[in-house]
């Protein structure tokens, strides 16, 4: 008796998945460079490149440090990359704890730590603001995104896209050396677009 077997083929993932993730990551990446313009009255930030590049959506920004430049007050050096790190490893340590192992907590750790340099941002905005987000996992932001200071409706999710963008490139285009200082009020101009 003869018996045919018949395999389906493998595809790595769905166009539309794809698809998704790629907005989402770019939706997150906008709204990252929204949260550093919004920052940039109070804040120096060194940027440095990223160490992988991207083919098919925007680039993370990658902070390396948060100057708090408030005349009132001390100069302050804040080591983002330093806070990140600290908590990947309370992440990690935590999934270990939890059973899983430790090479399949550092995988998934990867991608939430885009998510918690956006928390910390959010953060250091202060309680004056307030963020909607539709949704958030580790393919980054889905759905609508709205901003609101004191109870105003700042802006909106195109908007976000629109100034993304605009703060995208420009910091890209200031790049080329390995660390770069992103001035006090350097961000500001683009939050009229």
């Amino acid at each position: 008796m003869n018996s045919v077997v018949t395999r389906k083929k493998y595809r790595r993932c769905n166009k539309n998945i794809k698809l998704s993730r790629q907005e989402a990551l770019q939706l997150q990446v906008d709204f990252e460079c929204v949260l550093l313009a919004l920052l940039s009255p109070h804040y120096e930030f060194v940027m440095t490149k990223p160490q992988k590049k991207t083919k098919t959506s925007l680039q993370f920004m990658k902070v390396k440090e948060a100057i708090s430049c408030n005349p009132k007050e001390d100069r302050f050096v804040f080591d983002v990359q330093k806070f990140i790190k600290t908590r990947a490893s309370e992440m990690v340590s935590s999934e270990t704890r939890n059973g899983i192992s430790y090479l399949t907590a550092q995988r998934r750790i990867q991608d939430l730590k885009h998510i918690e340099t956006i928390h910390l941002f959010e953060d250091m905005l202060g309680e004056d603001y307030i963020f909607e987000i539709g949704f958030e996992d580790r393919d980054g932001i889905h759905g609508s995104i709205h901003i609101y200071f004191h109870n105003q409706l700042l802006y909106s999710t195109n908007q976000i896209k629109k100034i993304g963008q605009s703060i995208y490139l420009y910091i890209n285009s200031k790049l080329p050396s390995p660390d770069r200082i992103i001035r006090v009020n350097e961000l500001s101009p683009f939050l009229s677009l």
